[in-house]
Parts: structure tokens; sequence; C-alpha cells
């Protein structure tokens, strides 16, 4: 039996949802910013926000690329 502690539990919660993920990853950059004016939080913002607009960007771009498919076969 695996020791539980050992998994990473955010990949657990996110890896099968993109939604879970984005309000996580929303949340977490929303309380970064609230408290910039720490310096060692400005560092970790600083260090995530790349991230956090690549997957912003990922997740646009794939709901997007649903929505179309959708209207395709709507068409169809």
């Amino acid at each position: 039996m695996e020791w539980h502690y050992q998994e990473n539990q955010f990949d657990n919660i996110t890896k099968r949802s993109n939604l879970r993920m984005l309000i996580i990853t929303n949340d977490h950059h929303s309380r970064l910013k609230a408290q910039q004016m720490d310096p060692e939080i400005l560092m970790l913002l600083t260090r995530t926000t790349p991230y956090h607009e690549a997957f912003l960007g990922a997740y646009t771009s794939s709901k997007s690329a649903i929505g179309l498919r959708k209207s395709a076969t709507k068409g169809v």
C-alpha cells in the first residue's frame, strides 16, 4: 500500500480536470497578487505568473477549439 502523503495531491485532483486547475491557478495567482508588497511573495508571483498565463492561454485555446467543433457539428 502506497503512503498517500508521497502523492502530489494537486496533481491527483487536476490531472483529469482542467476546470479544477483553472480554479486553483486563478485563486493562487490572485492571492499572490493581493500580497505582492512582501518581497518574498513578489518573488513567488514573478516566478509563477508566466506559468499561470501559459495555462490560461492553453485553456482558452482548448475551450475555443471545443466550441468550434460543437458549432461545426451542429451545422452538419
